[in-house]
């Protein structure tokens, strides 16, 4: 039986190949089309990393293997958590369509020859901001706050509004901006804190990739009466990570940390006194051996040095009045500051004060006792004197730690002198391009122990523009034995009023 099944199946396939073909069926062609970007790469599985203020662009091309393909007639929809953000064969992403952290988009493109959906996926991985440069806060004309930010790593950049912070957007600062720092941790910018006058919550501390908040304090219920807390000064401790600082209060100084805030740090009740708005220096090296403050205390109108209590960190002694001026009637607060005395474990703190266009220096300083190991302050004594023109004038006077100089501007100029010499000398000038006065400036967050960078901010309340604020960088460079400053760049009529102003360009 079986000799017979193989030529018989051998006779059938011979049968059927022989046969004549009837034509009565047809072939359909199917287009194949394929979508990349304009280098021919496809974009399936890409990740893409975008910073705060720059734009990404992607222009896809289409193509079929059918001769009657037109690429022209291709319709693309980019779809992002189901919601339509672009359309066509070219779109930008920035800030205004993506949410800061991880994007997942999904771009289909719609066949014309067949009416299908050609898919493919690719991620964008924003920053909510920049990595560095600078970060402004300003007001406008009702105080509401508005914040800037402005990277230095692209020289096209431009200054960028940011009016929302969080990871979903959810968070606006409060009114009546005061403060602004950036925070540098483990050799980069890392966070960012803020303050305000009035708010939900006067202090923010923001994680800097995603712009959502670590750490804050409620106005509400923290003010020293048990009302609501309204700062009018801040001094942040150097190179905190946990937003410490020093707060003033109605005159008051408290201390700041980790989004919670301590009563007066002056712990003895009896003592009445009043550091103004911000009349005051508080040591910021905060160790086991002791710190100090010093203040201008418009009740007495004394210069005077309290000592850590040794019990409680940023709790402080009421004053050896020993240790204090005389009064200095008709005297006002300029500025102050200190640093570590070179060679040596101590410290030395300035204070500048003026009557009129007299202009003096006190010092104390900070002595290390080996024997308990703890610092003591030393009596506050007149250093210099001299004659400043327009000293009243003075925008925003601070010390510089490194390089043991006061500075402050008047008009388009920045002035630089030392505390054992009343001789104002000048620094910058701006260009006269009619943006207005200095209202704001700050040198690199003074992390790094050296001065390379200056943010300027002007302000032109009689200009026409929409904004009226504009922001200048100066680099410092090294000439010789000293430094000369070099316009780096310039924003005109970018910005609002500028308040305080994060140098983070190193």
């Amino acid at each position: 039986m079986k000799q017979y099944i193989i030529p018989f199946i051998f006779a059938l396939l011979c049968f059927g190949s022989c046969s004549k073909d009837t034509g009565n069926y047809e072939y359909t062609d199917v287009n194949l089309m394929t979508v990349t970007d304009t280098a021919g790469e496809s974009i399936s599985a890409k990740n893409y990393d975008l910073m705060y203020g720059e734009t990404l662009t992607l222009e896809m091309k289409a193509t079929g293997t059918l001769p009657t393909f037109d690429p022209k007639q291709v319709q693309y929809n980019w779809i992002l958590n189901e919601d339509t953000i672009a359309k066509g064969g070219a779109a930008k992403f920035n800030a205004e369509n993506l949410r800061s952290g991880e994007n997942q988009i999904i771009l289909y493109a719609k066949d014309p020859t067949n009416g299908l959906d050609y898919m493919t996926a690719f991620k964008i991985n924003l920053s909510a901001s920049i990595s560095k440069g600078f970060f402004i806060l300003t007001a406008d004309a009702a105080n509401n706050t508005k914040t800037y930010f402005r990277s230095s790593l692209n020289p096209q950049s431009e200054p960028n509004l940011v009016e929302h912070f969080g990871i979903d957007q959810e968070i606006t600062l409060g009114s009546h901006p005061i403060e602004l720092k950036p925070i540098y941790v483990n050799r980069k910018y890392s966070g960012l804190y803020t303050y305000t006058a009035q708010g939900e919550n006067v202090f923010y501390q923001f994680n800097l990739n995603t712009l959502s908040p670590v750490r804050s304090l409620t106005g509400a219920g923290n003010g020293l009466d048990g009302g609501n807390l309204v700062i009018t000064s801040v001094k942040p401790i150097w190179n905190s990570e946990t937003g410490e600082a020093f707060i003033t209060e109605k005159g008051q100084v408290r201390h700041l940390n980790q989004g919670f805030v301590k009563e007066n740090a002056v712990n003895d009740p009896t003592f009445k006194y009043d550091f103004g708005k911000e009349d005051y220096v508080a040591a910021d090296y905060n160790n086991s051996r002791g710190t100090l403050l010093m203040g201008f205390d418009h009740l007495s109108n004394r210069i005077m040095v309290l000592s850590y209590n040794g019990r409680i960190r940023n709790q402080f002694l009421k004053p050896n009045l020993d240790l204090a001026t005389d009064e200095l009637p008709g005297y006002s607060y300029v500025a102050s500051g200190g640093n570590l005395i070179a060679g040596s474990n101590d410290y030395t703190f300035y204070m500048l004060v003026r009557n009129g266009s007299a202009v003096s220096c006190y010092q104390t300083s900070a002595v290390l006792n080996y024997e308990d190991n703890r610092y003591y302050p030393q009596k506050v004594e007149l250093v210099s004197g001299g004659t400043i023109a327009n000293i009243d004038r003075a925008v925003q006077p601070k010390y510089h730690r490194w390089t043991s100089a006061f500075y402050f501007a008047v008009g388009r100029t920045i002035y630089r002198m030392t505390p054992t010499s009343i001789i104002a000398r000048e620094f910058i000038t701006l260009p006269e391009d009619g943006t207005g006065d200095i209202v704001s400036w700050n040198f690199d967050d003074d992390t790094h122990r050296t001065l390379k960078n200056i943010g300027i901010a002007t302000y032109n309340g009689a200009s026409s523009q929409a904004k009226k604020g504009s922001l200048y960088h100066y680099s410092l460079i090294n000439e010789g034995e000293g430094t000369r400053p070099s316009l780096t760049s310039k924003d005109l009529y970018k910005i609002d009023k500028a308040v305080s102003i994060g140098v983070a360009v190193q």
